[in-house]
């Protein structure tokens, strides 16, 4: 098994990783539903942990960050990526469970209330991302003065 674990790795899987997904397509290492736990993996087990586009599919959020945490290496990175509440993305998509804010991760962290629930987190840095700069000018002016870039 790779250092790195891809969760929800869909069909483009980097080989670098391994996958893990409920479709069993080329490349995926470990066939399984993201919302039954615990996820058949050893803990401890990843350096790199990423997931895109795929908390926003996931009814059982503290139990899908605790897998992800129990998987987790001592010092791991976690790589997160998801649609913002605000765009369109966030809603064309009907198997959209969630749609999540750039801070939807706080109560994982600093002794937020989830904490118990899915082990403890710490944020690093996270960002809005808008797309084209031309088409989004004003949308990075006001999360850069709202200081939602960190």
């Amino acid at each position: 098994m790779k250092d790195k674990l891809d969760i929800g790795c869909g069909r483009a899987k980097d080989p670098q990783f391994t996958g893990i997904d409920i479709h069993d397509w080329p490349g995926v290492g470990v066939v399984w539903d993201l919302e039954k736990f615990p996820w058949q993996i050893e803990n401890n087990t990843f350096s790199y942990n990423r997931t895109i586009h795929v908390v926003e599919h996931i009814n059982d959020q503290a139990g899908f960050f605790r897998e992800i945490h129990r998987l987790a290496a001592d010092n791991a990175a976690v790589h997160l990526e998801t649609p913002h509440f605000s765009s369109r993305d966030s809603w064309a998509d009907p198997t959209h469970v969630r749609h999540m804010s750039l801070f939807f991760t706080d109560q994982m962290t600093g002794g937020g209330y989830l904490v118990d629930a899915t082990g403890e987190f710490e944020l690093v840095s996270r960002r809005v991302n808008f797309g084209s700069l031309f088409g989004s000018m004003r949308a990075r002016f006001v999360s850069k003065f709202m200081g939602y870039d960190k």
